[in-house]
């Protein structure tokens, strides 16, 4: 007789079938459960299974504990994090350096910046920083940053004053700065500032391009201007005449014209066009436009000399100079700014 769990009945005692064998979880070759090796193999499975149990358990409760310590570690380095970037004074500021500044605008920039000492570096709005120093008339460009652990660097570009342009109303001048911003007015124009005579977008370029000179040859300009395009200069006590060209290159032309003053004395023309291959000439080119000075916005603070005027005839070629390298031809003087070999 075969009860509802697949054994058998045999003599009043329970017999497993090899079905039932399958549902008690023992291995289909072990013994029948009457006999004493069947109840050891039962034993046995049972405590397996007990032990599989268990080992699940414990990986649970080791799972939930590295997850606890984990998050416990993390809200323990973020907190030191924050303390060490907030609070602790291993990361505030204690300095505020001004970079590219000369020594009289310093202090303002620092004043400008309001960077509070003893506060956290990791917080400072560089931002707000850079618009603040940026109101500054004689900066140009800033940039703010970082620097750890405990420095905030303020880099400035100066805006400094190349020229002058008569003020409105005729009473002063003002200062315009290396880019064309006005920077001011006075009563008199400085010594060895030359005058600006364009407006707006013509003004910011002859800026620049007096920007480009040495403090040497800056004193050497009486005005500047812009005609058909191009920037012109017209330099003091006969000098002579500069036709700067346009605005690109102006550090190369600038550079140019600082030597070609000091090593060409004689020369009363200088094309600065090409800025890699400057010409000079004793006179205008007899095709040169006549230098002279375009009608200015505003009356000029200073007369100045008179703009030389072109000759019936080109010059001879002047003699060569030591330095910079000149070479001669087609009646006119190229010079390059690589000196000789010696």
């Amino acid at each position: 007789m075969t009860d509802s769990a697949g054994g058998a009945d045999v003599g009043g005692a329970s017999v497993l079938t090899d079905d039932a064998v399958g549902i008690a979880g023992l291995p289909e070759s072990a013994p029948p459960l009457g006999t004493r090796a069947a109840r050891r193999e039962a034993k046995r499975g049972a405590r397996r299974e007990a032990r599989r149990r268990t080992q699940r358990s414990r990986r649970a409760v080791r799972l939930r504990r590295l997850a606890v310590t984990g998050v416990a570690a993390s809200l323990l380095v973020g907190a030191t994090g924050a303390w060490l970037a907030y609070g602790s004074p291993f990361l505030d500021i204690r300095e505020v350096q001004v970079v590219g500044a000369p020594d009289y605008l310093a202090d303002p920039i620092e004043q400008a910046a309001g960077v509070t000492l003893g506060g956290p570096l990791v917080s400072v709005d560089l931002q707000v920083i850079e618009d603040r120093v940026g109101q500054l008339i004689d900066v140009q460009e800033v940039t703010a940053q970082q620097k750890w652990p405990h420095t905030v660097v303020v880099s400035v570009t100066p805006r400094t004053t190349v020229a002058v342009v008569p003020a409105a109303g005729g009473q002063g001048v003002e200062l315009i700065g290396s880019d064309g911003t006005t920077m001011g007015a006075i009563d008199a124009a400085p010594a060895g500032l030359p005058v600006v005579k364009a407006a707006g977008d013509d003004r910011r370029r002859v800026s620049q391009a007096l920007a480009a000179l040495d403090p040497q040859a800056l004193a050497a300009v009486e005005w500047g201007q812009v005609r058909e395009g191009e920037i012109e200069l017209q330099l003091r006590d006969d000098r002579g005449f500069v036709l700067w060209g346009g605005d690109e290159d102006n550090a190369t032309k600038g550079k140019a014209l600082a030597v070609l003053l000091s090593y060409d004395e004689d020369a009363r023309w200088f094309d600065l066009t090409r800025a890699g291959t400057p010409t000079t000439l004793l006179d205008p080119p007899a095709n040169a436009r006549k230098p002279q000075a375009s009608a200015s916005p505003t009356p000029t603070p200073s007369s100045g000399g008179e703009a030389p005027t072109a000759s019936a005839e080109e010059s001879e070629a002047i003699t060569p100079v030591p330095q910079p390298q000149v070479a001669t031809g087609g009646g006119e003087q190229v010079a390059g700014l690589v000196p000789q070999p010696g």
